[in-house]
């Protein structure tokens, strides 16, 4: 794990040179000290027990007031996803963890579950009712905050308590007002969309959504209904993630080769708004990359309006 500069170099005065985690890390949240917590596959860190989970202080070294205990049972362990906690609209200092999992420190957890800031489990939290998708699924994928901070959209592979999202609010209670059969596939991104609405938008693996197509990018209102003006045409041809930019763009990266019949090999950008000169939802055309075949990708669009986007493979 590294940090890098503005400019795109190293920044040599982060991290330590005693190895870091010992397996692959998949997310990354910095809470308002500047303290980063890190989720992936990975037991140790800098050579101490950390299982899938660490927080780091804003230098790179291991928090030593941090510990993951007996850690995440279960097989093909990982957490995808982390989202800072809420109570009552506030940040707490817990940790939402999503990911292939049935406990954490020996209490049922499956695929979700809420951490206090040193890494004890946060009780009265929901957890332990998502239920694994189909053999060799990823539970939850993603873990985004509600616009207005007052509860969660989770993604994944899961089948129980909906098909692949649904709606927690702040205590981690499932939202019954957002319902639908949900989604065919796999649910990798949910991002927030930036008209005030509160609506969202997902892109995965999935070909429909209650039935509707919606080729591996949709858009939902807040109760979870479709949203039949955000026209995609024939959407992407493989599965897809998905980045906001301020700017009111999407940038999406993945396995796929063409959006709505517009080559794209692995990248391409989205109009969401109906900027001027080019029509709602079309591929904006000076955004291109070479050949792209992993699926597997995040992206994230620089905070100034069009500015350089950064993928990791």
């Amino acid at each position: 794990m590294l940090r890098l500069n503005a400019n795109g170099s190293i920044d040599l005065t982060f991290g330590t040179t005693t190895g870091g985690p010992n397996g692959n890390v998949l997310a990354v949240i910095v809470d308002p000290s500047g303290k980063i917590f890190c989720g992936g596959i990975f037991t140790t860190y800098d050579g101490q027990t950390r299982h899938l989970v660490a927080k780091l202080n804003s230098n790179g070294t291991v928090s030593n007031g941090f510990t993951t205990g007996s850690g995440f049972g279960g097989t093909a362990l990982r957490v995808s996803s982390l989202c800072f906690g809420r109570t009552s609209g506030f940040l707490d200092g817990g940790v939402i963890c999503g990911g292939t999992f049935n406990s954490y420190r020996g209490t049922v957890s499956k695929s979700l579950c809420k951490m206090n800031s040193n890494g004890e489990t946060s009780t009265n939290w929901y957890g332990g009712q998502i239920q694994l998708g189909p053999m060799g699924s990823t539970g939850v994928d993603v873990i985004t905050e509600v616009p207005g901070g007052n509860g969660y959209y989770i993604g994944g592979n899961f089948t129980t308590p909906a098909n692949r999202i649904c709606k927690l609010d702040l205590g981690g209670n499932l939202v019954a007002s957002f319902g639908s059969t949900g989604y065919d596939a796999q649910v990798l991104s949910i991002v927030p969309y930036t008209s005030g609405s509160g609506s969202i938008i997902c892109g995965g693996g999935f070909q429909n959504y209650a039935g509707a197509p919606s080729n591996r990018i949709a858009r939902l209102s807040t109760t979870g209904v479709l949203d039949a003006s955000f026209t995609t045409g024939s959407g992407f041809n493989a599965p897809t993630v998905l980045a906001k930019a301020v700017s009111g763009k999407v940038y999406c990266a993945g396995s796929f080769t063409s959006y709505n019949g517009v080559a794209r090999a692995g990248v391409a950008r989205l109009n969401t708004e109906a900027p001027a000169l080019l029509p709602v939802n079309t591929v904006q055309p000076t955004l291109s990359v070479g050949s792209g075949t992993e699926a597997r990708m995040t992206v994230w669009p620089n905070p100034s309006e069009d500015g350089p986007v950064s993928i990791q493979l």
